[in-house]
């Protein structure tokens, strides 16, 4: 029958093995969305350097980038979920080794002479590294989005045979509104789950 010291001990490696699982996803997601978005800005100059560029194509582009940002969306959720699990398999791992090492009859030696820290590490905030792909999520988020809106007003007016007028405050409020909301929702996240 396994001792409540085994059960910890294999409680610890899963806990390892859960950080090093989240930190994986957290980055092939991050690597995926980018190349997402360069894939985009590729098929946008191309597109953008045709000579005769059908109406058809503004709507289709106009399409394509609503459907990124969405995903966009979807995956910013994902990354602020995942950065949560992280912290909290940190924690979870930190307490295992903070019980052990306060069990242990002799000081453990810092051969490496890092900087030991006896509290706990903090949920992950607004201003650790790990937020900055979050940050450029949100901000292509609105890229697109405010894209999408201005191609598909484009094909409006190319269908009316109207001008397309782009209003200085209309693009400044497409532009910001999103990333606004975006920001505020990654900041409210990553704060309530401290």
């Amino acid at each position: 029958m396994p001792t409540p010291d085994d059960f910890l001990k294999m409680d610890f490696s899963q806990g390892f093995d859960q950080m090093r699982h989240c930190d994986t996803l957290y980055a092939t997601a991050v690597h995926f969305i980018f190349a997402v978005y360069i894939a985009l800005a590729a098929a946008t100059v191309l597109f953008l350097n045709q000579p005769q560029i059908s109406n058809a194509a503004y709507l289709g582009l106009s399409i394509l980038y609503g459907i990124v940002a969405v995903i966009g969306v979807l995956l910013l959720a994902f990354l602020l979920r995942n950065r949560r699990d992280f912290t909290l398999a940190t924690c979870f791992t930190n307490d295992v080794r903070r019980y052990y090492l306060a069990r242990m009859d002799t000081d453990p030696t810092n051969a490496a002479q890092s900087p030991a820290r006896q509290e706990p590490p903090r949920m992950p905030g607004t201003g650790r590294p790990q937020t900055a792909p979050m940050y450029c999520v949100a901000f292509f988020n609105t890229v697109l989005l405010s894209a999408s809106i201005l191609f598909f007003r484009h094909y409006v007016s190319l269908l009316y045979q109207n001008s397309f007028v782009l209003y200085f405050w209309l693009f400044i409020f497409l532009i910001l509104t999103p990333l606004i909301v975006q920001i505020a929702w990654i900041v409210i996240s990553l704060h309530r789950n401290r």
